[in-house]
Order: structure tokens, then C-alpha cells, then sequence
């Protein structure tokens, strides 16, 4: 890793040993290892794409404050290093974040009924808390009304993506959706608090004495409490494996209500947002994985996988929504 030495110097880690391990980044970035003289550090490269955006860096400035306040509450999280008031570091390598390094693993596989507990438990200390910020914008969502899926579409038949026919036969539902999320999204986020918003297994680290931590932090902002409830019960249920368990959601409510949370939302509503929630990233990885000259071949084959379980998930809650909402 070239910027090691000077990103190390910028946080003041101490000296670098050379035993420099990459590791698991997620989707979007990559990650690394690295133990210097001051301790065990996580080395995250975030997406050039992702930095690029539009207030993006304004972006991570603001959930890393969440992050730190969340730990500051009692929250289990791991705030970025700051330096300047800031998390991030940018050279022509591109742009770095630096975390203590925590020990434990993501959960492979079924949670436990504890597990689960655990999660909707620690979602709902997260509501309790109740933190608003009336200076973030709502969001307008008028991007997923505009999007080209016919467009998409009909390049990835010319690619032979293998996403090509089912996107195709749920045309029309993906239009309509974005077409209805809009006016759906405008109401909810009438009603906001500052939540994780991304509390699904892969930002989850679980300790061999059963305890958990929660990373990853950069989504952070205001999410409808309803939204984010519905959508983390079903993300822990099953919903990425195409058959939700019943079980495991009731198991997920009881933990969130010892908090005190309550649900007030139309279940049926937000079971509808949360599939036009999905069409951002959707629309996202159809493009990176049919655009070759734009992006790596690494990031192109995990866009392909993304573009088929999405597909996957808004079709099974278009298909059970009745059966969800009464769920909830």
C-alpha cells in the first residue's frame, strides 16, 4: 500500500510494521490492516466514485459525528480518526480513513435468537435517543423517477448480462415504482430521526463474548424511524436469501421494543418505500456493470451479483407485501 507511511505520520499511528494485511472493505472500498506503534488500525480507501459526488465529503464529515455521539450515548460504535476536524486524508492516491481496529467477525449465516434480539434491541436504544437535524434537506428522490430502465435494459441484452431477462419481465414494476416513491418518501421523511440507516449483517462485528459493535458508519442521517425498523427486521430475517422467517422478525421486534419502541407507520407503505429504496443502487450497479471502459473488472463482477439479488428483493417484497405488512 503506497500512502501507508504518509497516512500513518498524518494520524500519528507510530511506526508501521510491514505486516500490511488487506481485508474485506465491503462493496464499494477497500481495506486494510495495519499495525503501527500506537496500536491496530483498519486502513479504509474509499470509492473514487463514491468521494466524487456531490457533498459527499460534507457527508462523511456528518456521519462520523454521528458515529462519535452514538459511542458518546452508549451506542457500541467505532468513529473514524480525526484530525483538523476531519476524517479524512486525500493525496493522489486517493482519498483514506483511518479506524481502530476492532476485534470480531460478520455473521455468516442464520443469527441465533439472541442475536437477532440483540440487533433490533440495539436499533431501538438508536430511536430512543431521538436525535433530529432540521438542517439536513430531505431528500427529493426525483433521480429514480428519471431513470432510463429501458436504456439499461437494452444494454445489458447486448452485453449478455445474466440480469437482462428478469430485469426485463420487471420493467414495468421498477417503472412504476420510481414513478410512486417520490410522493411515498416526501411523507415518511416529514418524520425523521438520526439512525445508522445500513444496520444489515455486514456492519455488524460480533465478539467472541457475544457482544456486538456496529461500523460503518458513513450512511448515517436522518431515515423514517418505520423505514428503518421494517427495513433492518427484514434485511436480518432473510430478506437478502429470498425467504423471510416470520420468527426471526418477531424475534427482532421483541428486542426493539424492550427499548421502549413503538411502531406507527402504515406497514404496507413503508414495505413499498423500502423497494423504491433499492432503485438507487440498483440503478447503480446495472451501470457499473455494463460501462467496462468506466470501471475495474473486480468492481463489474460484483455490480452483476448486486444487480441480480436486488432484483431479487423487490420482487419478493412486491410479490409477499400484504403477507409483510401484516407482520408489522
Amino acid at each position: 500500500m503506497e500512502s501507508i507511511t504518509e497516512i500513518s505520520q498524518y494520524f500519528d499511528l507510530g511506526k508501521v510494521k510491514p505486516e500490511v494485511t488487506q481485508v474485506t472493505g465491503g462493496l464499494m472500498h477497500k481495506m486494510w490492516k495495519v499495525q503501527a506503534g500506537s496500536g491496530i488500525f483498519a486502513i479504509k480507501q474509499l470509492n473514487p466514485e463514491v468521494i466524487s459526488r456531490p457533498k459527499a465529503r460534507q457527508d462523511y464529515l456528518d456521519s462520523e459525528k454521528v458515529a462519535q455521539i452514538m459511542k458518546d450515548r452508549g451506542i457500541p460504535s467505532v468513529p473514524a480518526l480525526v484530525v483538523n476536524n476531519s476524517p479524512l486524508f486525500e493525496n493522489e492516491q486517493g482519498t483514506f480513513m483511518v479506524f481502530p481496529w476492532v476485534e470480531g467477525k460478520i455473521l455468516v449465516g442464520e443469527p441465533t435468537p439472541n442475536q437477532i434480539f440483540r440487533v433490533g434491541e440495539i436499533l431501538g436504544k438508536i430511536h430512543s435517543l431521538k436525535l433530529t437535524d432540521e438542517t439536513k434537506e430531505v431528500p427529493a428522490y426525483e433521480e429514480t423517477s428519471s431513470i432510463n430502465w429501458s436504456g439499461l435494459i437494452t444494454q445489458a441484452e447486448k452485453n449478455h448480462l445474466v440480469w437482462s431477462k428478469i430485469s426485463d419481465d420487471m420493467k414495468d414494476k421498477l417503472v412504476d415504482l420510481a414513478t410512486s416513491h417520490p410522493d411515498i418518501m416526501r411523507d415518511l421523511n416529514q418524520r425523521r430521526i438520526i439512525s445508522h440507516k445500513d444496520m444489515d449483517k455486514k456492519n455488524i462485528l460480533w465478539r467472541e463474548d457475544g457482544s456486538l459493535i456496529v461500523i460503518d458508519w458513513e450512511s448515517a442521517g436522518p431515515i423514517n424511524s418505520g423505514v428503518d425498523l421494517i427495513g433492518t427486521a427484514l434485511d436480518w430475517s432473510g430478506l437478502h436469501e429470498e425467504k423471510i422467517d416470520k420468527s426471526m422478525v418477531e424475534n427482532f421486534l421483541k428486542g426493539y421494543k424492550s427499548t421502549g419502541g413503538n411502531f406507527t407507520e402504515d406497514p404496507k407503505i413503508v414495505l413499498e418505500a423500502i423497494a423504491g429504496n433499492w432503485l438507487e443502487w440498483l440503478a447503480y450497479n446495472m451501470r457499473r456493470s455494463i460501462q467496462e471502459n468506466r470501471f475495474p473488472e473486480d468492481e463489474q463482477k460484483v455490480a452483476i451479483i448486486e444487480v441480480s439479488k436486488v432484483l431479487a428483493i423487490i420482487n419478493n417484497l412486491d410479490k409477499n407485501i400484504e403477507l409483510y405488512s401484516k407482520w408489522f
